[in-house]
């Protein structure tokens, strides 16, 4: 279906859903400015700030392991390789839609949540978790809930999952709150 609207509008499809790092993100930033003849984004200036961002909140988690669900965000892969670029320990990234994706020094887990949910086969309660899969699996009682992407995207996503991670190691919340939804939408 892609191809063929590509085909009949005359104009290239740009899967932005697809990419799995900042790299990326760039150059299809400037292809797209290219193709518009218009002036390419000054991302040097935006990643010198995330970094800034991401190290800030990095120092406020001391060392604390992360767990990120794939379900907080459609790009957590990226985010989750933008945070350990930036002295975030990232202990594991669970994510169903990526199975064959390998994100480098990051521990993936395709999860089929259904199953996973019963068989709960990770568990690492000093975590800091985003998203319900790695509330569950963690067992933590320091996280933050997000599904899918907030509104946040690009280089601003990843600052601002690295600034809640950083609130939540310093909240204690009851993981069971995330039981009240029935473990996500894929769940049973």
């Amino acid at each position: 279906a892609v191809k063929a609207l590509q085909e009949r509008l005359g104009q290239p499809f740009v899967n932005l859903c697809g990419l799995k790092n900042i790299e990326e993100l760039t150059a299809v930033y400037d292809d797209i400015c290219d193709r518009l003849g218009i002036p390419h984004m000054d991302m040097e200036a935006e990643q010198k700030e995330a970094q800034l961002r991401i190290g800030n909140a990095a120092d406020k988690l001391n060392g604390r392991p992360v767990v990120i669900g794939g379900e907080s965000h459609n790009h957590a892969g990226m985010i989750a390789e933008a945070l350990h670029k930036n002295g975030i320990s990232i202990l594991r990234l669970f994510d169903s839609e990526r199975k064959d994706e390998h994100f480098e020094n990051i521990d993936t887990e395709a999860v089929e949540q259904a199953k996973a949910f019963a068989e709960k086969r990770f568990f690492a309660p000093e975590a800091v978790a985003v998203g319900d899969t790695a509330i569950y699996f963690t067992g933590t009682k320091h996280f933050y809930r997000q599904i899918r992407f907030n509104s946040h995207f690009g280089l601003y996503a990843a600052v601002k999952m690295a600034e809640e991670l950083a609130k939540a190691a310093n909240m204690e919340r009851d993981p069971r709150e995330i039981q009240k939804k029935g473990h996500g939408c894929s769940a049973l």
